[in-house]
Formats: structure tokens, sequence, C-alpha cells
């Protein structure tokens, strides 16, 4: 192939890969708003509230303790709908969020590595005004 026919190819990918990146941050930006939200932690019969913030095209862990800032969560590369972050304790929480049939976000596998811990949370369905 000649050199200019090369960087016309070259040139065209480049167009349509970049062509594509707005649709990414489009379907990364709803899926994010789909997982925020509040979430029951099951602890073997104790209730443990946290939240999962949307702000600035980013998650963050709201542990809820007070003094404690909110901690970005970081997607685990080549794992859908996995992230990790901090926890109060300073200890990686692995989160691995889950769909029902209809695709929506129900819950999550909250697990701390350095615990061997697992526990699960049920996300907090939003009551409608009526």
């Amino acid at each position: 192939m000649k050199p200019n026919k090369r960087r016309a190819w070259t040139f065209a990918f480049l167009l349509v890969g970049l062509s594509l990146v707005p649709v990414m941050i489009i379907a990364q930006e709803k899926i994010y708003a789909e997982i925020a939200g509040d979430y029951n932690l099951d602890l073997g019969g104790r209730i443990l509230p946290f939240k999962i913030v949307l702000k600035e095209a980013k998650l963050f862990f709201d542990a809820g303790v007070q003094g404690q800032d909110p901690q970005v969560m970081t997607p685990v590369q080549g794992k859908d709908l996995t992230f990790t972050s901090i926890d109060p304790n300073g200890d990686e929480v692995v989160f691995t969020f889950v769909k029902d049939p209809q695709g929506k976000i129900t819950g999550c596998t909250v697990y701390v590595p350095s615990r061997y811990a697992e526990a699960k949370a049920v996300k907090v369905e939003k009551k409608s005004a009526t």
C-alpha cells in the first residue's frame, strides 16, 4: 500500500474511532446515573446504609461517616459494573453491581479483599410522590 493511501486509511479509522467517543461517554454517564443512589448493605442481620453519588461524571462511595468525604470509585479494567474505592478504615473495597432481567441496577456485591469479607447490598427504590 502506498504511503498516502495508508495515511488516508489511518485518518479514516481515526475519524471513525473519534466519532464513537461521544457515544461511549453518553453510555457511561447513563450507567453511572443508574448506579447512583442509596444502598443497604446486609451484614448478617445488621443493615449498613451507604450512598453512591454521581458528581462531575464520576462515582463516589459515601459510607455516611461524619467527617469523612466520599471516596472516588475507579472502574476495574475489563470487568463490567465493577469499581474499587476506599472504605472509612482505609481498606480497598470492590463493588460489583448487578442488574435485573430488565437491565435495572438492583444492588451490588461488596468485597473487602484485605478482610476476605463479602456482603450483598440492595439498592433502595425511590418512592414516587403520588
